[in-house]
């Protein structure tokens, strides 16, 4: 089941950041397919709406410090798809305001319009992803890779490439494969991201918090970001560190408790929040690693991409699929 291919062929596991930009990069000399276990691409650029209201959820802004990751944005930026996102920032240590300054464009902080997923709905579109397919094995053969999934089977494949967290990678990659062991010394922090539809906003004299000390890390007025609507809509994202130390508690606790924080920070803010929605993301941060970029298996043609390989950022996503594309075009 599959494609007929003509060029030489790739199957990339996951449409985040790490599986589209691969794709982009490969596509005019590899036939590629992507999977994608969701109804979309994306990953963490996520974004939800209800009561009227939007969120982006996921991944709250990205920066470019490359040259490469600005070459593949251009394109977007030019058409004002990316913009830079400058509202009023506070630091805040556990309920006081430290200092306050409003970003502009020296800092640099971008975002998608009008809404963090429309990134991925452009770069999608000269893509062939399979959404909704999930991957429950990969074998590989005399004729290449073949990849098992709810769908049914695809295949043969000349290259595999798991652009996954690495606990959903460790899951797939045979037991042969040169770096096996090697990716199971890589664990992902989680995050929760706490959703409150408004119904006005809290008089508070920032649109951006980095919360430190706090069972919270950050809060956004999500509405303030450009070409929003004006719907009141706040995102407040639990630390790493106490969602890890939660995860095993249900969401209905973990809710009620970032709930209370968000009010220990802003008094009287229960009051004004019209409905509310807490998701939780297991694989969402990794601090600054010290390994390779990507990890690759000549041999037997298989490699793994990510943020987690370099950074838990948007830019190390990219950067870690530009390493791999790099010494796969030097072997075609």
């Amino acid at each position: 089941m599959g494609l007929r291919h003509t060029k030489p062929s790739v199957a990339i596991i996951g449409a985040g950041i790490s599986g589209v930009s691969l794709a982009h990069q490969l596509k005019a000399t590899f036939d590629v397919e992507i999977f994608e276990r969701s109804h979309s691409a994306g990953g963490r650029f996520a974004h939800r709406h209800f009561s009227g209201r939007s969120f982006d959820h996921g991944a709250q802004f990205f920066r470019i410090f490359s040259s490469t990751f600005k070459s593949f944005l251009k394109p977007a930026i030019d058409s004002q798809l990316i913009q830079e996102w400058m509202p009023e920032f506070a630091e805040i240590l556990d309920t006081t305001i430290l200092r306050t300054q409003r970003w502009d464009k020296s800092s640099g902080h971008l975002v998608a319009t009008p809404h963090s997923h429309a990134l991925f709905d452009y770069l999608s579109k000269p893509l062939t992803i399979h959404h909704q397919a999930e991957v429950s094995s990969v074998v590989h053969g005399v004729s290449g890779w073949m990849l098992n999934t709810n769908n049914g089977e695809f295949g043969p494949f000349d290259w595999c490439v798991t652009a996954t967290p690495p606990m959903n990678a460790i899951s797939l990659i045979p037991s042969k494969i040169i770096y096996h062991n090697d990716i199971h010394n890589y664990s992902m922090l989680p995050c929760y991201a706490l959703m409150l539809a408004l119904n006005e906003l809290p008089d508070v004299p920032w649109q951006v918090a980095l919360v430190k000390q706090s069972t919270l890390s950050w809060m956004s007025i999500n509405s303030s970001k450009p070409d929003r609507d004006d719907a009141p809509a706040m995102v407040c994202l639990a630390s790493n560190q106490w969602a890890k130390e939660h995860f095993h508690l249900g969401i209905d606790h973990i809710q009620s408790q970032m709930l209370s924080a968000v009010n220990n920070i802003i008094p009287g803010i229960n009051d004004l929040i019209g409905a509310s929605h807490c998701h939780r993301w297991s694989y969402a941060n990794m601090p600054k690693q010290q390994g390779p970029q990507c990890f690759i298996d000549m041999k037997h043609r298989m490699a793994s991409i990510g943020d987690w390989c370099i950074q838990g950022r948007v830019e190390s996503g990219f950067l870690s699929a530009h390493a791999l594309s790099q010494q796969l075009l030097s072997h075609v």
